[in-house]
């Protein structure tokens, strides 16, 4: 994805798409950092919320080693696995009028 690889501490990233037992499709953000310390996914959320519709929006974001390629060089995404969905925590958002805190 374009906009994450534009984050200066990203050295490479790619957004894959899967689709879990319930039929729930989500995707998911691969990414190899330049330097570990300076990045921090909720920073980089927040950066792609402002630039990306909710909809486009991933999921959930993976540190890599490397993208993964197969012989000829380009990415092998069918090595790319789902994220472990109990190691996310949603973070909680506050109602923001009226009609959310009812519901």
């Amino acid at each position: 994805m374009k906009m994450i690889k534009e984050n200066e501490n990203i050295k490479d990233a790619i957004v894959h798409f899967f689709a879990d037992k319930d039929g729930q499709n989500y995707l998911v953000a691969y990414y190899v950092v330049n330097n570990k310390d300076s990045l921090i996914e909720s920073k980089l959320r927040k950066e792609l919320s402002k630039k990306l519709p909710s909809y486009m929006m991933p999921r959930f974001f993976e540190e890599l080693k490397e993208i993964p390629k197969n012989r000829n060089g380009k990415i092998d995404r069918s090595v790319l696995t789902p994220p472990d969905k109990r190691n996310y925590k949603a973070e909680y958002e506050p109602p923001r009028n009226k009609l959310e805190e009812k519901m």
